[in-house]
């Protein structure tokens, strides 16, 4: 005989209905969250294309190349400069990393390449630059004696 009586618990269309939605919520977050560490990450990759960038036309014009970060007034912003004959002259290479992340803390640094690749360590003022965003750090870091870049966890 069964007894009719008062059962507690979900169906199984509610459990399937709780399921369905957290799935939902699930697969609408992690897009904002990739987004967010995407754009981190593009910026440090940008900042470490630009130093290798900078260190090759040093060694290929067989000159000085500066690239200076932060410049007064433009925080986040590098630019590349070609330093031949005591003359400073802009190569056309500048950017900004997105305005939510910052090098060096916004301070201004410069990195100075000769024209044998590495890093001249007397007039360099950093030879990482480090990228934040939140709470989130990666430093690009240049080898002085070589002149070549690594990304490296804070």
């Amino acid at each position: 005989m069964i007894k009719k009586g008062v059962h507690s618990g979900f169906t199984l269309i509610e459990l399937m209905v709780v399921t369905v939605l957290i799935g939902l919520i699930v697969l609408i977050s992690i897009p904002v969250v990739n987004s967010v560490n995407n754009k981190f990450i593009r910026a440090t990759r940008q900042v470490s294309g630009v130093l290798k960038q900078a260190r090759e036309f040093a060694v290929t014009k067989a000159d000085t190349v500066l690239i200076s970060f932060n410049e007064t007034g433009k925080k986040g912003h590098y630019e590349v400069y070609l330093l031949s004959g005591g003359s400073t002259s802009s190569m056309g290479i500048s950017g900004d990393v997105p305005s939510d992340v910052t090098m060096n803390g916004g301070n201004y640094t410069q990195m100075v390449f000769l024209p044998i690749g590495s890093l001249d360590t007397t007039t360099t003022s950093a030879e990482s630059v480090l990228i934040e965003q939140g709470d989130q750090k990666l430093s690009v870091k240049v080898i002085a004696a070589t002149g070549l870049t690594r990304i490296i966890k804070y």
